[in-house]
C-alpha cells in the first residue's frame, strides 16, 4: 500500500467516526423532544421544506 491509500483509509474511518457520532447526537436530541412531548426536528424540517416548495410554485 502507498501513502495515499493509507490516507484514504484513515479518512473513511474519521469520516465514519464523525458520522456515528452526529447519529448519536441527534438520535439523544430527538429522545429528549419525545420526552418533552415536542414534535421532531426531522420532520418539522421536512415540513418546513415543503411548505417552501409550495411557496415558490
Amino acid at each position: 500500500m502507498s501513502i495515499s491509500s493509507h490516507l484514504g483509509i484513515i479518512l473513511l474511518i474519521i469520516v465514519g467516526t464523525l458520522t456515528i457520532i452526529g447519529v448519536a447526537v441527534i438520535a439523544a436530541i430527538e429522545t429528549k423532544r419525545m420526552e418533552k412531548g415536542q414534535s421532531s426536528l426531522i420532520s418539522n424540517l421536512s415540513k418546513k421544506k415543503d411548505d417552501k416548495a409550495e411557496e415558490k410554485s
